[in-house]
């Protein structure tokens, strides 16, 4: 009888070193106000001293230990980017241990429910590249994630939405182009240049839903004034020093000099008309 319960033990300790249970951590948010153990500072105060010193620590790869360790305490403190961060270390492999990834989705998720919107964003991308224990993303909760990004206003999620949404990954394989015209809209009116150089791409491409009645329409003021404003975001990519912009608008206008050329030489010289037979 003994021998059994030791047995049964021995299977409950070793199942027990298999299975870790999902670690969460706390926001302190109901302590963000009081002090910390009498050092005049409250925990938000000191969650920043303690975020900015791991800020520092970042550039230096051999002080990891140290960066984690300051980061853990901000976390203890309350600071959910460091929550953010610290999870997005976890999932780039930063700290090389059993469950770093599952660690990192724990941390991403809890900085989520704490209200950090870019860790929605961070969260999703990490799924979708397969990084969360290399298995295939979820495209479904990758979705989930980044609309909940998305309609808090998180410029950089309403992009990759636009963008899932024309190569039809979040769609079945097929393209979508309304839902990824109202995301990119969304995102370029944040000025986000990398969005208005898309969007404005994606409107002279012929893809945008709402420019499509205008290019049918054949009135030709309508589609150039629709075209101005597709270069209007591409030029204003190109101010923020987006190469692929700064590309674009140069081909664009070789394009519209040789047109205006050749314009010219028509004006210039008419075909000559065949002489009336007298």
């Amino acid at each position: 009888m003994t021998t059994k319960n030791s047995n049964e033990r021995r299977q409950e300790s070793s199942k027990s070193k298999l299975v870790r249970q999902k670690v969460v951590y706390k926001t302190a948010a109901e302590i963000l106000h009081s002090d910390t153990k009498g050092s005049g500072k409250s925990a938000a105060q000191l969650a920043d001293d303690l975020f900015e010193e791991s800020k520092a620590l970042m550039a230096d790869s051999k002080k990891a230990d140290a960066l984690r360790n300051c980061l853990e305490r901000a976390i203890d403190a309350g600071h959910l980017t460091a929550m953010k961060m610290l999870g997005s270390l976890f999932l780039s492999s930063t700290f090389p241990e059993d469950y770093s990834q599952l660690r990192g989705e724990n941390l991403l998720e809890a900085a989520a429910a704490g209200g950090e919107t870019d860790a929605l964003y961070e969260l999703a991308v990490q799924l979708r590249s397969g990084a969360v224990f290399g298995i295939a993303p979820g495209l479904d909760r990758i979705r989930r994630l980044l609309l909940k990004a998305a309609d808090q206003g998180h410029e950089q999620a309403q992009l990759f939405l636009g963008i899932l949404y024309i190569t039809g990954e979040l769609n079945g394989g097929e393209p979508c182009f309304e839902k990824a015209e109202h995301f990119l809209k969304a995102s370029a009116s944040s000025g986000l240049g990398l969005a208005q150089f898309i969007l404005g791409v994606f409107v002279l491409r012929g893809w945008s839903p709402s420019a499509e009645m205008v290019m049918q329409s054949k009135d030709t003021k309508r589609i150039q004034a629709l075209k101005n404003q597709a270069i209007k975001l591409i030029e204003s990519a190109a101010t923020k020093n987006h190469k692929n912009a700064m590309l674009w608008l140069k081909a664009l206008y070789d394009q519209e000099k040789f047109e205006e050329k050749q314009k010219t030489a028509v004006d210039k010289f008419p075909e000559s008309k065949p002489a009336e037979n007298r």
